[in-house]
């Protein structure tokens, strides 16, 4: 599901006219995707992948008349990892977007994606911090869980569960608007969160 949604965000942005790194003017839209395909987390990256996979394979690789390029890079669960293989694909594989992965990866690659001013979509990260580090991040995991003690669990809910738990969703919504690239400036992003016991 998490997979789907991603893959969903991602063609989303590639067909909604938004003029990254000169995607309007090129035939192929390429996305890389830095994801733990060995290493602690594989399952997860793995569960990624295929998915990326399969929808390309169900819905084929053009969106809007323009050819979508999945390029999956491992970054092996390791955070110096995600940061080198992120400058490589847009720097060398001139990448229009990317996919970033788990929170240390996530939080590694950027200052890299916000230099390079490509907008990249946070997959798997819970954490609420995450989407502050760039103004070109978004997210599409909107599962945190949050202990009942904790000062913002309790601040916001002080009537915890019994089992001591407060989830907290959060659901971002960021808009571009036509007048603007994100070359020139970052979407305009909206976050609520909803906490329930």
């Amino acid at each position: 599901m998490r997979s789907r949604i991603f893959l969903t965000a991602l063609l989303a942005v590639a067909v909604s006219g938004i003029h990254v790194r000169s995607a309007a003017a090129q035939e192929t839209v390429k996305v890389g995707i830095v994801i733990p395909m060995t290493g602690t987390s594989a399952a997860v990256g793995r569960e990624i992948s295929d998915a990326a996979k399969l929808y390309v394979a169900q819905h084929g690789n053009t969106v809007a008349g323009k050819k979508i390029e999945l390029i999956i890079r491992d970054d092996q669960s390791v955070p110096d990892n995600a940061k080198r293989l992120a400058q490589e694909l847009i720097v060398n594989d001139k990448v229009n977007l990317l996919g970033a992965g788990l929170t240390p990866s996530a939080m590694s690659m950027a200052p890299i994606a916000t230099e390079g001013k490509v907008p990249t979509v946070v997959m798997v990260s819970g954490t609420s911090v995450v989407t502050d580090r760039s103004p070109y991040y978004v997210r599409t995991d909107k599962r945190a869980r949050l202990r009942g003690n904790s000062p913002s669990a309790a601040s916001t809910n002080p009537a915890s569960s019994s089992s001591g738990r407060v989830t907290s969703s959060t659901m971002t919504i960021c808009r571009q608007p036509a007048t603007r690239s994100l070359a020139s400036s970052p979407p305009e992003c909206i976050r609520r969160r909803i906490h329930r016991s």
